[in-house]
């Protein structure tokens, strides 16, 4: 029996340069796939990072096969442990966006939409003494703009060992590695030898150049949900306030058959908007 595979969704005229991912992370650490197109902040010498101790997760059901699928989650930081002797603007921390009470105060007069900026607890503040440093979060609330299409054929998306179908949803693409009907392990990971004899759905992670944007979906804010998601004016403006450290992904955005309404409307994520 042919292995059934779940591979993202690449097709479409995809260009970049409008959406980007943003990691805050050491600027020293190597990251997987990083290439020349990627934009990188001048880091400086010197960098705090932080551990995420404490978190609330709110989770978005907006999927229209199945209202029970959690289609994606928003991540808000309650507490966390600062280290280093120097905090810069923007805090390495590899699930969060953190930063400092300056940049904190240039988002509020900031020329940028969908800003949600939320205060977080310090657990160790006897570490810094009277010196104790202001941690924010940056929470990414906006719209969804990634496509979420990881499913095999029609045909071939069910459990290998039971049948249950969709093991995928074939419109968020919500699924687990454990087969909710008969409990078995379901998936594995594409690899460059896999066993013939192995019956699993071969799954792919996100694509080397990471997940397709959908322009359709976005609603002109500059912070999305599902990936720590902005735009191209946001990554302009973090660059013109010097935050860093951290690194941009450039996502490729999907533009098959944009009317010029909706291209006037996607040049909007390169354009800052007056300040009101």
């Amino acid at each position: 029996m042919p292995i059934a595979h779940a591979r993202a969704d690449e097709s479409g005229e995809l260009v970049p340069g409008y959406f980007y991912e943003l990691y805050v992370i050491d600027p020293l650490l190597p990251m997987r796939h990083q290439s020349s197109d990627w934009i990188v902040s001048d880091s400086g010498e010197d960098h705090g990072y932080a551990e995420v101790i404490s978190y609330d997760n709110h989770e978005i059901r907006k999927c229209p096969y199945n209202p029970d699928h959690v289609s994606t989650r928003i991540v808000v930081p309650r507490e966390v442990a600062l280290y280093g002797d120097r905090v810069q603007k923007l805090i390495s921390e590899q699930t969060v966006v953190l930063f400092d009470c300056r940049l904190a105060t240039e988002l509020e007069g900031a020329p940028l939409r969908g800003v949600v900026v939320r205060p977080v607890e310090l657990a160790n503040p006897f570490d810094f003494g009277r010196d104790k440093p202001k941690v924010f979060a940056l929470i990414f609330s906006g719209c969804e703009v990634a496509r979420r299409s990881l499913a095999p054929p029609e045909e071939d998306n069910h459990c290998p060992f039971c049948g249950f179908r969709p093991f995928f949803c074939p419109s968020c693409s919500v699924g687990s590695h454990e087969c909710p009907r008969c409990h078995r392990d379901a998936t594995a990971l594409v690899n460059d030898n896999p066993d013939p004899a192995d019956p699993r759905i071969r799954y792919q992670g996100v694509p080397p150049l990471g997940f397709v944007v959908e322009p359709r979906r976005w609603n002109g804010d500059d912070f999305l949900c599902g990936g720590g998601v902005i735009t191209r004016r946001a990554l302009d403006w973090l660059l013109s306030v010097h935050a860093g450290p951290f690194r941009a992904r450039p996502l490729r955005t999907d533009v098959t058959g944009m009317t010029p309404e909706e291209w006037e409307h996607l040049e909007q994520a390169k354009i800052l908007p007056e300040k009101p």
